[in-house]
């Protein structure tokens, strides 16, 4: 009867009491339910072709969520977009080597209650979520491409939809400026509009590139070929490039050509455009003798040869031990001439033939005494630089001047090639062998190359293109 009464006396205040536990209840209810469940803590992660994301979300007591977003790429122009981006957004951020950590606040309210399971729903994996349930997919066909500059640019493939509805109208692309003609490192940037409070962005990299070398072409032929002493001009190169537009200043020339001397030059251009692509054109230039070769020479045993030829005269010698004797070709050789010349009614006859390093040293001498050296280096070699020692060359005839002047000498100089000699030191040509006139000292070269020499009207050294 008591606890009735008492009941009946507070029956306002109890009925209160109860209607406020009740209203707690519900209050504390939907606080947990709306903060604790849809809104736990939650790092989230997604991985894209060329960067990847982490971002946390966290509810704090005064009724925001904090968003911290760490973005991780090796790309450089992928991390520049972001960071303008951030800046634009007004969001406080960090760089540190290859990432950007962006954060942001946004404050607690039905929009943005289910911001943890709508990055799950997008395709981000929840570390602390137990059932994910990705709804929405937004991707791109590739991350990243290089294209050739000047070439169209092509858009990328961009899969965004969400329960079989097409998203990809709702997507927006930046192209920060991208140029298809100038060489650089683009990025394309896609927005997807998620909801009221969240975009989610896909970056693409587009690598313009010009990996196509210039165009270098030869003015004038591949070959050129010169006799010694002629003057060489260079006719150059055309240049062109896809990209670059002045660049023939940066054309490049190796090798030289000297035409005081013998052989094979190769002269090369070689251009590099501003991407470090690099073409090269080359031309020959032979300077041959006065007779059109190129002579090999080479030096065996202390013997010049060149092309073979055993060559003797001021510059190159042959050792003192060097005694062939009259060799049988050059002996066979002459008694053919010599029958020859009789049956066109000359008598030709050998004065001197082959003489050793000995005879000629005394000969020489004797005429130094006699004339003087400057005088007698004229008409006589120092020993070891005789053509007597050889083997190859004959003294015919009579030993002057006149000898030329004959008939004998006359036939002598005109039919000598078709045995194999040659006149040694003819008239007119005493700077280059450095021998007066002496149309009795024949030289043998065998037929082939004494016909060649005898036609070209130059000495052995002007043929050859060698020094005396």
């Amino acid at each position: 009867m008591r606890y009735l009464k008492l009941l009946k006396t507070y029956k306002k205040q109890i009925c209160f009491t109860i209607l406020m536990i009740i209203l707690i209840c519900i209050l504390s209810y939907f606080i947990y339910h709306n903060f604790s469940k849809s809104n736990v803590s939650c790092i989230l992660n997604r991985e894209y072709d060329n960067y990847k994301t982490k971002i946390v979300v966290d509810f704090n007591n005064d009724h925001t969520l904090s968003i911290e977003e760490v973005f991780e790429t090796g790309d450089n122009a992928i991390l520049k977009t972001k960071r303008i981006e951030a800046t634009l957004l007004e969001y406080d951020f960090s760089v540190l080597k290859n990432k950007i950590i962006v954060k942001h606040k946004i404050q607690y309210s039905k929009k943005t209650k289910n911001l943890v399971r709508e990055y799950v729903e997008s395709g981000y994996s929840c570390t602390n979520e137990k059932t994910i349930n990705k709804q929405i997919k937004y991707q791109l066909d590739n991350y990243a491409t290089y294209q050739e500059v000047g070439t169209p640019y092509e858009e990328v493939e961009i899969k965004a939809y969400s329960d079989e509805k097409d998203l990809r109208e709702n997507v927006l692309i930046d192209n920060n400026s991208f140029d298809p003609n100038i060489v650089g490192k683009y990025v394309v940037t896609y927005r997807l509009s998620i909801s009221d409070v969240r975009d989610e962005y896909l970056y693409r990299v587009i690598d313009v590139e010009d990996t196509t070398a210039p165009i270098l072409k030869l003015k004038g032929p591949k070959e050129i070929t010169l006799k010694k002493g002629e003057t060489y001009k260079d006719a150059g190169v055309e240049v062109s490039d896809n990209y670059d537009k002045e660049i023939k200043e940066k054309i490049k020339t190796k090798g030289k050509v000297d035409t005081s001397k013998l052989g094979e030059y190769e002269i090369v251009y070689e251009v590099t455009d501003s991407s470090g692509n690099i073409a090269s054109v080359s031309k020959k230039v032979k300077v041959t003798s006065k007779g059109g070769i190129i002579p090999q020479i080479k030096e065996e045993d202390g013997i010049t040869y060149v092309d073979g030829t055993l060559v003797v005269n001021k510059k190159y010698s042959i050792p003192k031990d060097y005694t062939p004797g009259l060799k049988d070709t050059t002996y066979d050789a002459f008694t053919k001439l010599k029958q020859e010349a009789k049956k066109k009614g000359y008598t030709i006859q050998i004065l001197s033939g082959y003489r050793n390093y000995a005879d000629q040293e005394k000969l020489y001498n004797d005429y130094v005494k006699k004339y003087g050296k400057e005088k007698a280096d004229t008409f006589s070699a120092e020993p070891g630089h005789s053509e007597h020692q050889t083997g190859l060359a004959l003294d015919v005839g009579k030993l002057d001047t006149s000898f030329g002047n004959t008939p004998a000498g006359k036939w002598l100089a005109a039919n000598a090639y078709k045995y194999g000699f040659i006149i040694r030191y003819p008239e007119g040509k005493e700077k280059i062998t450095g021998y007066q006139y002496e149309p009795w000292h024949i030289r043998y070269l065998g037929k082939d190359l004494a016909q060649k020499v005898y036609k070209s009207g130059l000495t052995l050294e002007e043929y050859f293109g060698i020094d005396s």
